[in-house]
């Protein structure tokens, strides 16, 4: 059985990233956002250079160029959601549409459970 977490704001989304849950977002805002995540290719080496810059707006020119967003775009996403949330979703997840035209976040690698 498979538990998947529904997420319907930013810091849910947070929350079960940092948690590395099988994840569907449910808010139209958060999935649009989201989207142009879904191009960018898994094992970019550039990815995990996301986190050494400074500033936001460096970050942002350095993740446009990643997924292919204007520079506004691209700093707004990291605004929102956090560098470090769209790192984990980048290099942890595979970000696919399903059948209700919601965006699901599957973890490419099994949960470590703490006991």
């Amino acid at each position: 059985m498979i538990l998947v977490v529904i997420v319907k704001n930013k810091s849910e989304l947070k929350k079960a990233v940092l948690n590395r849950e099988d994840i569907l977002v449910d808010d139209i805002k958060l999935i649009k956002m989201l989207k142009p995540l879904m191009y960018v290719k898994k094992g970019d080496k550039r990815i995990k250079k996301l986190l050494e810059f400074k500033t936001n707006a460096s970050a942002g020119v350095a993740l446009s160029t990643l997924v292919g967003l204007e520079v506004p775009v691209a700093i707004v996403l990291i605004v929102a959601v956090g560098i470090v949330t769209i790192v984990a979703i980048l290099s942890e997840y595979e970000i696919e549409y399903d059948k209700y035209g919601k965006l699901r976040l599957k973890p490419t690698k099994e949960r470590k459970c703490v006991s």
